[in-house]
Order: structure tokens, then C-alpha cells, then sequence
């Protein structure tokens, strides 16, 4: 969520102290500071239809209308803040988290996306099984039905409204869209800022990196120049470190860390990454450490003469997490495009052509086939050839239009014998 965390606490703190008709307090909470009252199963089976009932819009502006009201003390009275961490009834934590699915907005009165309003209850779920109630179960525990149904209710209503619908993924950079780059020279080694873009470029579509953070880590001890022979060209080998899929931790001790090569380039030696990456090590200080971070800042106002391009000062994580949006910005390519970009490109492409699964998921560090084919995109040429079947343009998904249709010759039509070339053609006769 873009939104920081405050935001959902301040929507905490509106309802913490909102009134409520004093009736139908009482008749919701009973006389019991702290406990619901149920006199049998029938009622608790009708709180859900009276939490929508008594919204804390509702209530708030029955305390502002009770301002200028002589008797508003007779009618209304206000809920006590609910400390969640300490409420004994599963019945009532059940009905604070239901009123909170309802009533939870963002800074500007604005709606969360239903998967946000789910999330956000596990967390506080988790938050509530870390302090005193390990053994809670607010989405499978009966005692909390009501809740179910209400945030089960409230996603299904705001998917109807098409709040959240579009979800914001980072699309891949198309095969025309990075020749714009490299034609536009964004992509090169002719200076040391462009040539920092271009290795995280590459290094981001080669060896599957995601975000910022993974670049910044990215160390010299982690790539390494494997000469050629007669079986194998030259290539740059990168070893992983840990990642979001390979974090090393207890369940990955067994998990061979991922090794990818990239060969070199023998058509565009100019975008060769194994050349790219020699030549930038040949830019850096000569007592660098193997253990310090790949990515440099560059000397400020360096020639590219200069035998020296890079300080030794390590270049921000923020910085390196805006290089794919600042190139395609500056290259006028539309569209949201993030670092996370180079890894849905490289797994789009790989996926269209052909390549095995497995040999992707050795790429990218991918456990499961299902997460590999959410980066599968459809090209525009597959959605255009739907649409001509749906229409009538076509036969066949892999056909050509029908409008396009083969020369008939005559003389078949009209009975007569054709000549027939069978050259180099054998006819077997099955007896």
C-alpha cells in the first residue's frame, strides 16, 4: 500500500471514540463493561445485520448534530476506545474488527482496495497472536462468523464499485522499446553515468534482479569473467547472495544457490555484457575489495578520458531503484516501468520463444510453475488474432485472415486433369 500507516490509525482513533445511540448501545454491548451479552444463539446470528446498522458515520455526525442540543446527553453516550490487545470476548473483538472492515478509509475519505482491507486484518491478526492471543483465528474460528461475513460482504461491495480492480504491475520493457533506448543512447558506455544504467539494465534482464535493494547489495565477489574454450564461449557468471526466493534462511538450506551465466554478445559485441562489465571494472579504483558493492558513484564532472570514472563511495539504493523509470522517461516510452520490469521482460520473452520452464526458473530463482506464468504476457499479435476468430476473420488461431485466401486453379474446378509435378516425391501402396 502506498499509503504509510498512520493513515489506517487515524481511521482507528475516529471510531474509538464515536457514539452511538444509548438503546442501541446497550442492546449491542449489554451493561458489561468489556463483555457482549447474548441471551441466545439467535442473537449473535443477528449482530451482523445491525453492525451495518449503527455505522460510525452515522455516529459521528449524530455527535455533531448533538452539539447544539439541550437533551443530546440523554440520547447518546460515547464508546470507551476498545484496546484490542486486551479484549477478553471473541464476541466483541469480532464486532470492532467488523466495524473496522466497514468503516476503514484513507487519509482523503477514500475507500481501501478490498485485498489491502484483507491484508491489513492479518495483520492484526498476527499483531494479536504476538501479544496474548497466540491461539487466535479471526478467518476460520466460528466465534468470528460475523466478522467473516462482513469483510467477505465489504470486498465483494467494493469490487462491484471497481475500487481496486486495476492492479498496478510493472509492465516488460518490449523488444522495440529497449532498441529505442540503446538507438537514443541511454544505453552505452560513453560515460560513467550511462554506462552504471546500462550494467543495471542488463544485470536486471540477465540475472532477474528486482528492486533497488538487490542491485545495492549486488558485491564484485558475486560476478566473475568464465573464459571460453572450445565447447563454451566466454561469459559473466553472477552468484546469488540471497534473494526474496533464495533467502538462505532454515527452509532454503538444502536450496543450491542460483547460478546464472550470460554469454558474450558475438553480433553486438557494443551491448556484450561481458564487455560492459570490463570495462567497468577498468573505470574503478585498483585497491577495491572483492566484498564492497559493485555500483559506484561516478567523480562528479569525470571526462570520459579520465583512467578513473567511479569513487568509492557506494551509490543509493534509490537511485539505483529509479534508473528503468528515469531511461524510459527520458526515452518518451509510456507506461508504468520499474526495475521489476527487466525480470518481466526477461521472463515474457524467454516464455514466448520457447525456452524450457526450467531453464527459466534456474534464471530467475521461480519455485513454482504458477509463479513463473504470471509474467507470461500476451503478445499483441495473439489478442489480435482472438479477436479476427470472434469476428469471422479467421479459421484457425494460427491461420492467415480468410480474406487472404489461396489461388484455386481452373481447371480443377471444372473437371479437367491437372498437371501434377512429382518430382523427387515417392508414393508408397499399402496391399
Amino acid at each position: 500500500m502506498s499509503e504509510s500507516d498512520e493513515d489506517i490509525y487515524i481511521t482507528q482513533n475516529k471510531f474509538s471514540g464515536v457514539v452511538f445511540p444509548t438503546s442501541e448501545l446497550d442492546e449491542i454491548l449489554g451493561n458489561t463493561a468489556g463483555e457482549f451479552v447474548y441471551d441466545n444463539e439467535s442473537e449473535k446470528q443477528s449482530l451482523d445485520k445491525r453492525i451495518e446498522a449503527t455505522s460510525f458515520s452515522r455516529g459521528v455526525t449524530a455527535l455533531n448534530d448533538s452539539e447544539n442540543s439541550a437533551d443530546a446527553g440523554d440520547r447518546f453516550r460515547v464508546v470507551p476506545p476498545a484496546d484490542l490487545l486486551h479484549l477478553c470476548s471473541d464476541y466483541e473483538l469480532c464486532f470492532w474488527l467488523s466495524k473496522f472492515v466497514y468503516e476503514v478509509r484513507k487519509r482523503g475519505g477514500d475507500e481501501y482496495p478490498p485485498n489491502s482491507i484483507y491484508q491489513v486484518c492479518v495483520g492484526i491478526q498476527r499483531h494479536l497472536r504476538d501479544n496474548y492471543r497466540p491461539e487466535l483465528e479471526i478467518f476460520k474460528h466460528a466465534n468470528f462468523k460475523i466478522f467473516q461475513d462482513a469483510i467477505d460482504s465489504q470486498m465483494k461491495s467494493l469490487t462491484r464499485k471497481g475500487v481496486g480492480v486495476t492492479k498496478k504491475q510493472a509492465e516488460p520493457i518490449m523488444a522495440h522499446e529497449e532498441e529505442m533506448l540503446w538507438a537514443k543512447g541511454l544505453l552505452e558506455d560513453a560515460d560513467p553515468r550511462t554506462l552504471l544504467n546500462t550494467l543495471v539494465f542488463l544485470f536486471g534482464k540477465f540475472f532477474a534482479l528486482r528492486s533497488g535493494e538487490e542491485h545495492r547489495n549486488l558485491t564484485f565477489m558475486q560476478l566473475n569473467v568464465v573464459g571460453g574454450d572450445e565447447t563454451e564461449r566466454e561469459r559473466l557468471q553472477y552468484r546469488c547472495h540471497g534473494e526474496k526466493n533464495h533467502g538462505r534462511g532454515i527452509k532454503d538450506r538444502r536450496v543450491k544457490p542460483k547460478v546464472v551465466e550470460q554469454h558474450i554478445n558475438l553480433e553486438q559485441s557494443e551491448r556484450c555484457v561481458v564487455r560492459l562489465f570490463k570495462k567497468h571494472i577498468s573505470k574503478c579504483p585498483e585497491n577495491i575489495k572483492r566484498n564492497e558493492v559493485f555500483y559506484l558513484t561516478p567523480i562528479k564532472n569525470c571526462k570520459p578520458a579520465s583512467e578513473v570514472w567511479y569513487t568509492k563511495v557506494p551509490i543509493g539504493k534509490n537511485t539505483l531503484r529509479n534508473v528503468v523509470s528515469n531511461l524510459c522517461k527520458e526515452a518518451g516510452i509510456e507506461g508504468y516501468k520499474t526495475n521489476h520490469t527487466l525480470r518481466a521482460a526477461a521472463c515474457s520473452l524467454a516464455l514466448s520463444k520457447g525456452v524450457p520452464e526450467k531453464l527459466i526458473m534456474d534464471r530467475t530463482g521461480h519455485k513454482s510453475l504458477t509463479s513463473l506464468h504470471t509474467y507470461q504476457r500476451v503478445s499483441a499479435k495473439d489478442k489480435e488474432s482472438v479477436s479476427d476468430i470472434l469476428q469471422g476473420g479467421k479459421d484457425c488461431f494460427m491461420d492467415e485472415p480468410i480474406t487472404k485466401k489461396a489461388k484455386v486453379d481452373k481447371s480443377a474446378k471444372e473437371g479437367k486433369p491437372c498437371n501434377i509435378n512429382s518430382t523427387n516425391c515417392s508414393v508408397l501402396f499399402k496391399m
